[in-house]
């Protein structure tokens, strides 16, 4: 592919979106089409979500400030 005689802005966006159109061609023939995206459970909504949250971060807070408090609303949120 000669570009050397592109003559203004028309032209080389013109060769560039050819460009673009072939490597988009080439890559859909090449590259499979997968679904990688992981499945979701079903039963899962979000309540749990939020309540998987809070576990979380009551374990965090119970494993920076080890204190009394933290460390039973650590073990009260896993209950």
């Amino acid at each position: 592919m000669d570009h050397s005689n592109l003559q203004g802005t028309e032209d080389t966006l013109r060769a560039v979106t050819n460009i673009t159109h072939l490597i988009q061609e080439a890559t859909d023939r090449v590259v499979p089409i997968k679904d990688t995206r992981k499945q979701e459970a079903p039963w899962w909504n979000y309540n749990l979500t939020l309540a998987k949250r809070a576990v979380k971060r009551a374990d965090r807070r119970g494993r920076c400030i080890p204190t009394d408090a933290n460390g039973k609303n650590s073990q009260h949120k896993h209950c």
